[in-house]
């Protein structure tokens, strides 16, 4: 987060600005105050988006769209204008570290976390995907940690499964992707994007927590591109009990990736206040107490100078002190074989948290996670030994 410009307001709507946090293709982001003093973030769609007519119409889907998602793990839509002159929506705001940060401060994420962290976001876009909606941009930078899971802060890419997008090019109320090794190979290739992209990002991002290495961000032939689209992911280090399945989440064809709610029951990770191991938890804990602590500049910003770091509303408390970083183990090399996804995974038989609640009867997305057959790494296999 920056502090603000002079170009930026000094307020939307009824929500005072407090500093930007970034900015995208299509918006603005910015934390602010709410009239009660509670941390919000603030979208502003670009100017020239919003003269568009059919962008607006676009958009007054999006939000409607997005107005049937709730639900624990996600950020909820409190508010938008989608008639005004200038257009804008209000999340509420979900503080904590991003997965990124959190593995590259204090190493990959143990077993049993990495069971939570997998269960936990395919229930997340399981509910996305019910509402229509698909997120598009999922990498280790969206992710943050809290105290009793993980979230997804930030509503999704707002592809509307009826056929229509945000805007023309499908980049939509976020951010684009911004590191190619986490994108699907559809979206590397401009092909036809929906859901199942979001269950291979998965597959990446479950793979950096364990490993804190992409898949496809290890050096060899071409660029991280050219390996999410033709290259094989190398997943040697992550463990035996997911490899499999994540293998399985990065299949090249869309219409062969385990859904949402398979995805779920195979990681079988329960989520609470002991998914995390300390000093993971202490880490977590310390980022989350306080939403108003003075943020890390942008990557590639310059570091904040004295006296312009943004202020909090009127009595914030100070958040106490982070633990101190751990270097992350050096990932050994990867095997030069990647697993077979259709190997079945060694999953725990721990009770099935279920799965993610049913969208609308009409949602094409669930609809068409309902009718798909079972798949070889869905079935139950005997708990590993220790």
């Amino acid at each position: 987060m920056r502090p603000l410009h002079d170009e930026d307001p000094s307020g939307v709507g009824p929500y005072r600005l407090v500093g930007r946090l970034g900015e995208g293709t299509t918006a603005r982001t910015y934390l602010a105050a709410a009239p009660d003093d509670e941390p919000v973030v603030v979208r502003v769609i670009r100017a020239d988006l919003g003269r568009d007519p059919a962008f607006r119409a676009r958009f007054a889907e999006e939000v409607d769209a997005a107005r049937r998602l709730s639900g624990p793990g996600t950020a909820i839509l409190v508010d938008a204008d989608t008639t005004g002159p200038s257009l804008w929506y209000a999340t509420t705001h979900v503080p904590g570290p991003t997965l990124d940060e959190t593995v590259r401060r204090l190493g990959p994420l143990p077993g049993h976390t990495l069971r939570v962290l997998a269960a936990e976001l395919a229930h997340i876009l399981g509910q996305l995907h019910a509402s229509g909606l698909w997120h598009g941009r999922l990498d280790p930078g969206a992710i943050l940690l809290g105290p009793d899971g993980p979230h997804l802060p930030q509503l999704g890419i707002a592809h509307v499964s009826a056929g229509s997008s945000v805007t023309a090019d499908g980049v939509v109320i976020g951010t684009v992707l911004d590191s190619p090794g986490f994108r699907s190979p559809e979206q590397i290739r401009d092909l036809t994007v929906g859901p199942e992209t979001d269950v291979f990002s998965l597959g990446s991002v479950l793979a950096f927590a364990a490993t804190g290495v992409g898949p496809f961000d290890r050096g060899g032939e071409g660029s991280a591109a050219d390996r999410v689209s033709d290259g094989e992911p190398e997943l040697g280090d992550v463990p035996a009990s997911l490899r499999n399945l994540i293998a399985a989440c990065l299949i090249k064809d869309p219409a062969r990736r385990p859904a949402p709610d398979e995805i779920v029951r195979v990681a079988a990770g329960t989520p609470g206040p002991g998914w995390l191991p300390s000093p993971f938890a202490e880490w977590v804990a310390a980022r989350v107490a306080n939403p108003w602590e003075p943020p890390q500049p942008m990557p590639g910003s310059e570091p904040y100078a004295a006296g312009t770091v943004p202020a909090p509303p009127p009595g914030a408390e100070p958040a106490p002190e982070a633990p101190a970083p751990k270097t992350a183990p050096t990932p050994t090399p990867a095997p030069t074989t990647a697993p077979t996804p259709d190997e079945p995974p060694h999953a725990h038989a721990a009770p099935s948290p279920g799965p993610p609640p049913a969208g609308p009867a009409s949602s094409p997305a669930a609809a068409s996670s309902r009718s798909r057959p079972a798949r070889p790494w869905s079935a139950a296999a005997p708990r590993p030994g220790p």
